[in-house]
Parts: C-alpha cells; sequence; structure tokens
C-alpha cells in the first residue's frame, strides 16, 4: 500500500517484487482515465454550472499554440506551482523553475514538432492574476487522441469550481479546435480525489491504474 492510502498491490505481483527487490517503494497510484468524443449534447451544462458557482469575480481567457506576452509571467507561476501543489504522494520531488523564457521555448517546441495545445485560463479580475488553468495538448502522429496535461487552481482560489470550468472550457475549444480528436486520456494521482471527481463529472471513465515506484540513492 502506498503512502496515500490508494491502490493496494498484492505482494506476489511479479513487477512488485523485482521493484521491490531492487530498493523501489510504492510511493503512489495513478488513475489514467479517457473521454469519447464528440462532447455530448449536454456539455454545455458542465460550463455553466461552474460558472455560476465561480460567481462574477472570474474571466475566461484562452488560446492555442502560443502564450500571449501578457499572461507569460503568469503562466510561468502557474506551471511552477504544479510540481509543489499538485498531489504527488511520496514522490521526492523538488520546484520546478519556469518563467517566461521557458513558457516560449516551450511553446516553441511544441509547434516545431507539429504538435498543437489549447489552453484556458481563470483570471481573478480583482487582482488580474490568473487563479487557474487547464492545458489539453493535441499531438501531431496521432490524429484522434489528445492529452489532457496539466490543471491547477491556486490554493487561495480554491473551492469555487474552478477546476471544472477551466477543464469544461477547455474541452469545448479542444472539440471547436480538433474536431478529429475522438478521445482524450488524462491521469490524476489516485489520491487527488477533487479533480478525479471533477473528471468524473465531465464524464471521463476509468482506463487503467498505474504505480508509481521510487528508489532512493546516494
Amino acid at each position: 500500500m502506498p503512502p496515500t492510502g490508494v491502490g493496494r498491490l498484492r505482494a506476489a505481483d511479479i513487477p512488485a517484487r523485482f521493484a521491490r527487490r531492487h530498493g523501489f517503494a510504492l510511493v503512489e497510484t495513478t488513475r489514467h482515465s479517457q473521454l469519447a468524443l464528440p462532447l455530448p449534447d449536454g456539455a454545455a451544462a458542465w460550463r455553466a454550472e461552474a460558472e455560476r458557482a465561480a460567481g462574477g469575480g472570474y474571466r475566461l481567457v484562452q488560446w492555442r499554440h502560443h502564450t500571449p506576452e501578457e499572461w507569460l509571467h503568469a503562466i510561468a507561476v502557474l506551471q511552477g506551482r504544479m510540481s509543489t501543489d499538485a498531489p504527488t504522494g511520496g514522490l521526492d520531488l523538488r520546484e520546478e523553475a519556469w518563467d517566461a523564457q521557458r513558457v516560449r521555448e516551450t511553446d516553441e517546441q511544441i509547434t516545431r514538432t507539429g504538435d498543437g495545445y489549447v489552453l484556458t485560463a481563470a483570471e481573478h479580475v480583482p487582482t488580474g492574476e490568473l487563479a487557474a488553468f487547464s492545458q489539453i495538448m493535441v499531438p501531431a502522429h496521432r490524429a484522434a487522441v489528445a492529452f489532457q496535461y496539466n490543471t491547477l487552481v491556486r490554493a487561495d482560489h480554491r473551492g469555487r469550481r474552478l477546476g471544472q470550468l477551466v477543464k469544461a472550457a477547455s474541452l469545448e475549444l479542444l472539440v471547436a479546435a480538433a474536431p478529429h480528436v475522438r478521445r482524450v486520456h488524462t491521469w490524476n494521482a489516485g489520491e487527488n480525489a477533487y479533480m478525479l471527481a471533477i473528471n468524473e463529472r465531465l464524464g471521463f471513465a476509468r482506463a487503467s491504474t498505474e504505480r508509481v515506484w521510487q528508489a532512493r540513492v546516494g
């Protein structure tokens, strides 16, 4: 059992025996879920429901492939917080360093390969800061598939359905921008009950369970 308490694994499992024999410990389980597209007829209600819960203090901003200059720093802050604010179980992770230049370079690397993405962020209108974001990647080499990448709501803005809001709006943008996509894959920490509940509300179904092992060296 990982320290999260989610995802018991039989000790006799062959990969588990191999990992433990080589000094690895089970530290987390990850749920892989899949959403079939096109979106159901009632999908617009997901966004409307979240907008009512968020209230009038937030405004959605969206873009594709390239981050507007005015949002480079704000997205860098949110990307950096993914390494500290998202559930990581027993993983020993260090905070990632993000700045505007790294966001630019990442966008350039994505587009050079022919891939793309859609992104929705929620601006906190009184402060002008981004409170949440959700990004979906669209690979060039797999036309029917998209991958839900980072989704984050800042800790000081949680409890307002912003996660559901930015994810629902990103799915709408994906369908409009890439109508050839037929399924979206996403991965979430097994203990991330809040995000898993959002995914289930949006129609994602469990596809598999992955396990994360870690060995300490030195």
